[in-house]
């Protein structure tokens, strides 16, 4: 099975099943897909309505879930700003590698699954990428072209924007996209053993990349 994290549309699609599976960390709400002999599982992140900000959301429940459901690769969809200004708008972009600045979920716990001991891990784990190249490879030969690829993701941990120092830092360090909620997929995911891929959207330039503000009517997603 497929497993989709997405944007909160998703609930205007006819003919998806809702869901709500229990996990130790918690309830939460999938839908499912059936596509002839497929299933297709989807977690809108921020649930119907756009309800949950970025600090609202139980990353660990929602991949736990997808655990449980037996999801055997996970691509993530998001939109998010884009802090390299010779990047274009309103394209696609294959995130390769992230960063953020304290390996911590939004409620300040630590962003493991392993909140007790388990036999299997008996040391420190090693995380070359938390990204799967393959699907990285599969899916832009799938779907298009004009894609940005190898992009930096910097996770923002706060459901307030960045400050121009604050971007700017990013800046500096070389860094491509910032948004608040793929960083801790990626790493529960891989902690999980799920395969996992990140594309974002990027539909404007953060907070003093540019001298003018991105216009709102600009975004494709508006």
């Amino acid at each position: 099975m497929l497993g989709f994290i997405t944007w909160t549309g998703f609930y205007d699609y006819p003919d998806l099943e809702k869901k709500i599976i229990k996990t130790k960390f918690g309830d939460t709400e999938v839908l499912v897909w059936k596509i002839e002999w497929k299933d297709i599982t989807i977690i809108c992140r921020h649930w119907e309505d756009h309800q949950f900000l970025p600090n609202h959301i139980n990353f660990r429940a929602n991949l736990m879930a997808l655990k449980k459901l037996w999801v055997k690769a996970i691509l993530s969809f998001s939109v998010a700003g884009v802090i390299n200004e010779n990047i274009e708008l309103n394209k696609w972009a294959i995130i390769t590698d992230l960063f953020t600045p304290d390996n911590r979920l939004p409620n300040g716990q630590i962003c493991t699954i392993f909140d007790e001991a388990w036999e299997k891990w008996r040391w420190h784990l090693i995380a070359e990428s938390f990204y799967n190249s393959q699907m990285n490879s599969d899916i832009k030969e799938i779907m298009w072209d004009d894609i940005v690829e190898n992009a930096t993701y910097v996770y923002s941990i706060w459901p307030r924007f960045n400050s121009k120092a604050e971007i700017r830092n990013f800046k500096n360090l070389g860094w491509d996209y910032v948004s608040q909620t793929c960083w801790p997929e990626a790493v529960l995911a891989w902690e999980l053993e799920i395969p996992y891929a990140q594309f974002v959207y990027g539909v404007d330039y953060v907070n003093g990349v540019k001298i003018s503000p991105t216009p709102l009517e600009s975004w494709w997603f508006n």
